[in-house]
Parts: structure tokens; sequence; C-alpha cells
């Protein structure tokens, strides 16, 4: 599932790993294909992904010598394009209803050329355990573009469920996302099938 970037700030996460230490990343892979939390990535992996170096040389205003200059860049919100979520929907047989449970996230950066400095689509960074994450967004508040009165917290906004999402894989055989057998407006109409079978699902358990 892709869910829109203007829900989590990446700062929060950034600074939950590299300086808290109280949420791990996960490695995704050399295909970008694994999101089964196989491999921790550490502190200076994470730190090599989000914060970058660009070496520039400026003129030294006392002796006319070009001195190199280091500046660090961080990985800004605007970079993630989306997150891709991860979720397991089951049927809970003491409660009788469909539920769903939230199992990872994972931010999508913005993947440019260093040779002409063009958009190559999208690249993910690492996927984070959501039961873990959870006590990292239960401290951090967010605000409400609809009432700046409430109060709540990106734990919330997940428990919830009050962000907007579309389907973009579901459990295969063949592992493989929605796009890679469907095109344009088709993809979309399999990730409403998707939905459509979640739905029969939950029906069908009362249908007599």
């Amino acid at each position: 599932m892709s869910l829109d970037n203007a829900l989590i700030n990446i700062h929060i996460i950034k600074d939950a790993i590299l300086k808290e230490g109280t949420l791990t990343a996960y490695d995704p892979g050399p295909l970008s294909d694994d999101d089964m939390f196989t491999k921790p990535m550490t502190p200076d992996e994470v730190e090599g992904l989000l914060n970058k170096s660009d070496t520039s040389f400026t003129e030294d205003l006392e002796t006319g010598e070009l001195v190199e200059v280091i500046q660090k860049i961080e990985v800004n919100s605007r970079e993630v394009k989306f997150y891709e979520i991860k979720e397991e929907w089951f049927f809970d047989r003491e409660r009788s209803v469909m539920d769903v449970r939230i199992i990872g996230l994972c931010p999508m950066k913005e993947k440019v050329s260093e040779l002409t400095g063009e958009v190559q689509g999208v690249q993910p960074l690492f996927w984070i355990y959501y039961p873990q994450a959870r006590f990292v967004f239960v401290k951090n508040e967010t605000f409400n573009r609809s009432n700046d009165a409430e109060r709540r917290t990106y734990e919330d906004i997940f428990w919830k469920r009050t962000f907007d999402s579309y389907i973009i894989k579901e459990s295969n055989v063949y592992d493989r996302q929605i796009s890679e057998y469907k095109k344009g407006l088709e993809a979309l109409y399999e990730a409403e099938n998707v939905k459509e079978k979640i739905r029969n699902m939950e029906h069908d358990v009362w249908s007599f």
C-alpha cells in the first residue's frame, strides 16, 4: 500500500534511528524487494542514506587560495515522495470482523541522477517495523488541517486510519507488484479489485 508523504516527517524517523536508538532500520535488499525485516542496518548505513556530503571549492579572502569546503546535505521531507505500508488483513473470530494490522513502513525517496540531475523515479530507503515504531509515533504530535484545536499523534492517525492510500501489491506466489503486470488505469482497477476481494471476504462470513 502506498501512503502520501504529507503524513510523516522523515526527521522523526531519522532521529529515532540515529540519535535516540529506539528504532531499527531494515535493508530493502539489492533489488529493493525485501520487506521481511531480515537485515538490520547499522546507524552508519542509515547515516549514509539520509546525510550526504558535497565537496566544493571557494576562494580564501586572505590568501586567494582555493579552499575545500565540505557541505552536509540532509534528506528532507520533500524528497520523500510517499511511504509504502505493509499490512496484514485477517478475520478476527472473537469479534467476528475483518481487521487490519500494520506491519511496516518504508519511505520512498526521489531518485536523482548524479550526472544530469534528472529525476529517475523513486527508491526505498529502508523498512521500519511498525510495532516498534508505535512507541516513537505516540510521542510525536501532528497538525490537523481541519481542526487546529485537536491534538493528535502520528499513532492516532495510523490507529484510526485517517490517511489516504492505494494498494500496490497483494501477497502472491510471484511476489510482484500490481504495476508489474498492469499499467495505467488497469493498475488502478486491479487495486480496486483487491479492495473488493477484502470486502467480500467479510461479507461471505455473514452469508447464509
